[in-house]
């Protein structure tokens, strides 16, 4: 084969290349040319396809009139939820869930609830919710229960627990883990940056080989969405291993302290008994 002669891979890659530009340009996704490293660990055929879905949904996108769930699924036939007693309402409930994975829309819950409610949910709230009139192959419409009725305890449940986790189990990320922070943190009764708050938590990771977190257990939540504010208590055990070998197990309590912003619950204060970093 000639060295020169331009090879069918060589022909996708121009293409892709043209398709970035008609992104751009087209549809203001001035984004495409920045994401050129993370494509360029794509096959040529993958990121072709990728390309078309985007383009296709683009143009379709642009045109679309907004319609209800309920009629983008065909407008299936159901009856109220208060018609259905416990057995046939978990029968209905998996009919209209599949009616909906048929259709591309899913509904995801982080807490498990009861058949009625979620049948309820979705024939009184869910079905009522416009959508874009558009149907593209895996692309796929989210719908999150709890962004309709959040379920604060168990946010707050699931938060403390995360941070937790992440500060003694070596699973803190400096870039993602004070995300949701506020700008200033206090702990143990001292003020700091969050940024200064995670550089410590980092340290306390580089200081040691191992660090493991068990019997976790969240033993109170108080909270006020009127006040914006709430207040966790918490007790775990920990493992500590120095570079030398030597292991070191330790209890303790702590208090977590949230302000409500941004629909979300953001950490001010933290306190841990016979703890600091």
């Amino acid at each position: 084969m000639n060295d020169d002669e331009i090879t069918p891979e060589d022909e996708l890659k121009a293409e892709n290349e043209i398709l970035k530009l008609r992104l751009e340009m087209e549809h203001g996704m001035q984004s495409m040319q920045s994401m050129e490293s993370m494509d360029s660990n794509l096959p040529p055929e993958i990121e072709n396809q990728w390309l078309n879905n985007i383009m296709n949904f683009e143009q379709q996108h642009k045109n679309a009139k907004r319609i209800s769930v309920y009629e983008f699924i065909g407008k299936p036939e159901f009856k109220k939820a208060s018609e259905l007693n416990k057995e046939s309402v978990a029968e209905e409930l998996e009919r209209l869930l599949t009616i909906l994975d048929q259709n591309e829309i899913e509904l995801s819950s982080i807490s498990e609830y009861d058949d009625e409610l979620i049948y309820k949910f979705i024939t009184e709230e869910l079905f009522l919710q416009e959508t874009d009139d558009i149907r593209i192959e895996g692309i796929i419409s989210c719908f999150d229960y709890e962004e309709f009725h959040p379920n604060h305890q168990n946010d707050l449940d699931r938060y403390t627990r995360e941070y937790i986790e992440d500060i003694f189990g070596m699973k803190w990320h400096s870039e993602y883990s004070v995300t949701m922070m506020e700008d200033e943190i206090k702990l143990n009764g001292k003020k700091m940056l969050k940024k200064i708050f995670s550089e410590k938590v980092e340290l306390f990771h580089e200081l040691h080989q191992s660090i493991s977190v068990s019997d976790l257990a969240i033993n109170k939540i108080d909270f006020s969405i009127e006040k914006e504010k709430a207040k966790v208590e918490a007790h775990f055990e920990y493992e500590v291993q120095q570079s030398d070998g030597e292991k070191q197990n330790h209890k303790t309590n702590c208090t977590f302290q949230y302000v409500y912003k941004w629909d979300c619950w953001c950490p001010k204060e933290i306190t841990f008994d016979n703890f600091n970093l």
